[in-house]
């Protein structure tokens, strides 16, 4: 029980190990799928293979080695023996087989039991009589040949213990002669001790090669017989069947664990349970959002999506600090790769400005000008300059064609370390505030080293992320770390991607032109009524954007 619980804190500690298993739970389909593939492969083929038979025979090696190192040795040795070629192609010549050793071979299998001096041959073919043949043949081969082996090796060796002996005798003749012709005595009796040395040499030889004899007597016989199988040994079908299986599931959790790594796609709702925060809005990814930053300037999807997340935003109660004046202050800080921050903080203001608030957007990225690209304002001066003093919050905040839609550029990019500096950041964006009903504030990435001064000095934080490209992982610690500064995330604006639709062509009439520049486009601000459901566009009065 304890290693339970202990398994299961670690998990729920873990982000990526949530997100694995999230992950695996979305593919579930896929490894089942996998899985029965596999079974079903596997039972076909075991089904299609004819029944195999193995017969099998044992050889017994009785050695006069005494150490168990030796006979491990020797035992090895004899199994390269009895599956060696020079055996396989005796079987052939026995058998008459019309075959190569190496074709006989493939039915062969030899196994030596642990800890002892036995040779187990089993032969495997479609035809019981056969298995039986070969088995036997094989053995048979395996004693004549190991018997020629060891009998060439003792005849050799023998044979030079033989030739020893014969020169010892000649030079044993010589001294014999040689004595028996001396007349000086003392001499003599120096060839007859030199002969009597040569007779012991001979004599040692002589033992040495009764010795070498009965060293070398190794029987092999035959433990067990060949016989006829009774009942077929494969195929396994069951053991395959379950082999299949396991082998398409551990396939198909690897196909699952590709395909969430390369596409990590989300939904808002298991995006939401994930990161504890709510999805504010689902933001469909457009073309022209990418190539001009403004989308909420004509009808669309995603302005849409914009719109329902200003009535989001805006319903929601402020959070700010009681001892602050102004405007109310939020970080967007995009989490991963794909989504871009710059884009959606430009809709969200200039729909936010729209309905009649008056916004100031700030951005703090010194490295990307995105921001600034897409109001078109220069660079400087901007927060970094008001913060090292040498701009005003007047001269900083920039007009744009949104009529109550300022924005602040980043600044110089030697003020960027200004940025690391939260009392100072927070004194800015208070000056920015006494002068706005919103400021946003486009960070850097979540573990920048601004981003922490940025968000301490904000009130809340928007997350921007991406519905397939950003890692859940990553937005739970980007949370934790803005939480742990005293400032709450407020929810997640997700991108989504989907599928370019199939265009067909169709004989219509001439479609009214789509609307492009802010200047001609009519728009009707947001009515926030206290209950989301009935948030809708108001009759009351239209406005526009000025340039």
């Amino acid at each position: 029980m304890d290693s339970a619980n202990r398994f299961t804190h670690a998990l729920q500690n873990d982000p990526s190990s949530v997100e694995l298993v999230a992950g695996l739970r979305r593919h579930i389909p896929t490894i089942v799928a996998a899985a029965i593939v596999g079974g079903v492969f596997a039972l076909i083929v075991s089904l299609v293979q004819p029944p195999q038979y193995t017969s099998t025979a044992s050889v017994v090696i009785d050695g006069t080695g005494d150490s168990t190192a030796t006979k491990l040795v020797n035992m090895a040795t004899e199994k390269q023996i009895a599956s060696s070629g020079a055996v396989a192609g005796a079987v052939v010549q026995t058998l008459n087989l019309d075959a190569t050793p190496e074709d006989v071979l493939r039915g062969l299998s030899v196994s030596v039991p642990v800890d002892t001096d036995v040779l187990v041959l089993s032969y495997t073919a479609s035809d019981p009589a056969l298995a039986r043949r070969r088995a036997q043949a094989f053995v048979d081969a395996y004693l004549k040949l190991r018997e020629r082996v060891l009998l060439d090796s003792v005849e050799a060796s023998n044979e030079a213990v033989r030739t020893r002996i014969d020169q010892l005798r000649e030079d044993l003749h010589g001294l014999t002669t040689r004595a028996e012709s001396e007349p000086d005595p003392e001499k003599r009796a120096a060839l007859q001790v030199a002969a009597n040395a040569v007779l012991s040499q001979i004599s040692i030889q002589e033992q040495k090669l009764a010795s070498q004899a009965d060293a070398l007597t190794i029987e092999g016989r035959q433990l067990t017989g060949a016989s006829i199988p009774s009942s077929p040994s494969g195929p396994k079908i069951v053991v395959n069947t379950i082999a299949g299986l396991f082998v398409g599931a551990v396939l198909g959790t690897f196909i699952a664990l590709m395909r969430a790594a390369l596409a990590r796609t989300h939904t808002a709702e298991g995006m939401a349970e994930a990161l504890g925060v709510p999805v504010l809005a689902v933001v469909p990814r457009s073309r022209r959002a990418e190539r001009d930053g403004i989308v909420v300037t004509r009808a669309s999807p995603a302005t849409e999506a914009y719109r329902r997340l200003v009535a989001q935003l805006l319903a929601l109660p402020s959070v700010e600090p009681s001892q602050r004046t102004g405007g109310r202050t939020m970080a967007i800080v995009g989490v991963g790769d794909r989504p871009d921050p710059a884009v959606a903080a430009a809709n969200l203001g200039a729909a936010m400005a729209l309905s009649g608030k008056r916004i100031a957007l700030v951005s703090a990225r010194v490295e990307d000008r995105r921001l600034e690209t897409i109001f078109d304002t220069p660079s400087a001066p901007g927060i970094s300059d008001m913060i090292r003093q040498r701009s005003s919050v007047r001269d900083a905040m920039r007009e744009t064609p949104f009529a109550s839609l300022k924005v602040v550029p980043a600044g110089s990019k030697e003020g960027r370390w200004a940025l690391l500096d939260a009392d100072a950041v927070r004194r800015a964006i208070g000056q920015i505030a006494s002068r706005a009903d919103v400021v946003m504030v486009e960070a850097p990435g979540p573990f920048a080293g601004e981003t922490g001064a940025l968000v301490a000095a904000c009130g809340e934080v928007l997350l921007v992320g991406s519905l397939r490209a950003t890692s859940l992982d990553e937005a739970r610690r980007a949370r934790s770390e803005f939480e742990g500064l005293g400032t709450p995330c407020i929810g997640i604006a997700a991108f989504d991607h989907p599928r370019a639709p199939r265009r067909r062509t169709r004989r219509t009439t001439p479609q009214e032109p789509e609307v492009s520049d802010v200047a001609d486009a009519e728009w009707m601000p947001l009515s926030i009524e206290p209950s989301l459901g009935s948030v809708g566009p108001s009759t009351s009065a239209k406005t526009g954007p000025q340039r």
